[in-house]
């Protein structure tokens, strides 16, 4: 992995993990394909589920796509471990300096939380800290959001670091929560801006790497 990202002009690939039909990856693509990703490039598409349509998305935009799914003979920790393993080194092949997570499912341990430390992001359709954590994904989050009675919701990108959904803050998109909302209406509507706080959670992780790297070559 070429930590040096900052340049001029250079290319940044990254790789973006999805377990379902990928909208948020669709989003990355055209932003990419229209000039709306600025140096950012999707290098590699990785799903955990098979028949995510994530998958078939990427390989129209002629994109490398990999299914690389948990080995259920394993058990639950060991089993999430090895997963991370054999992604970490799906990613280090392809050279991306930094992961998108856009709706995937699987828990990343070990190793690859270290080595792409502050380089992985992720997307949650919520407002972080509210209705986070284990379990908290897809429609049980704007279940609970409803059942809350909050009168906003959301999107965060965040940093991903040990726990779930426990990273810094990157931004944040605000909806109203309509009185007559349902959990696919709101779903809906925090799922268009989610596409617009991914592409620009992407810009901004990579603005903050290239300070970074300019930091540490001028120490």
């Amino acid at each position: 992995m070429n930590r040096a990202i900052a340049g001029s002009g250079a290319v940044v690939p990254f790789a973006v993990l999805v377990s379902g039909n990928g909208t948020n990856l669709q989003a990355l693509l055209d932003a990419e394909r229209s000039g709306r990703l600025g140096r950012g490039q999707v290098a590699l598409v990785i799903s955990d589920r098979r028949g995510a349509y994530a998958l078939e998305r990427a390989r129209l935009a002629g994109k490398k796509a990999l299914l690389i799914e948990p080995d259920q003979n394993l058990p639950k920790e060991a089993r999430r471990r090895d997963l991370s393993d054999r992604i970490q080194a799906a990613v280090r092949e392809a050279q991306a300096e930094f992961i998108v997570l856009a709706g995937f499912l699987s828990i990343l341990q070990g190793s690859i939380l270290d080595t792409y430390r502050e380089r992985i992001i992720n997307i949650h359709p919520s407002l972080l800290p509210k209705f986070g954590g284990p379990g908290m994904y897809g429609e049980r989050v704007h279940q609970a959001v409803l059942a809350a009675g909050e009168t906003v919701s959301g999107c965060t990108v965040h940093i991903v670091d040990q726990g779930t959904d426990t990273g810094p803050i990157l931004l944040q998109r605000t909806v109203p929560v309509l009185p007559k909302d349902t959990t696919e209406s709101l779903a809906e509507r925090i799922h268009h801006e989610e596409h617009i706080a991914i592409v620009d959670g992407v810009l901004e992780l990579i603005s903050r790497l290239g300070n970074m790297d300019n930091r540490r070559a001028f120490s």
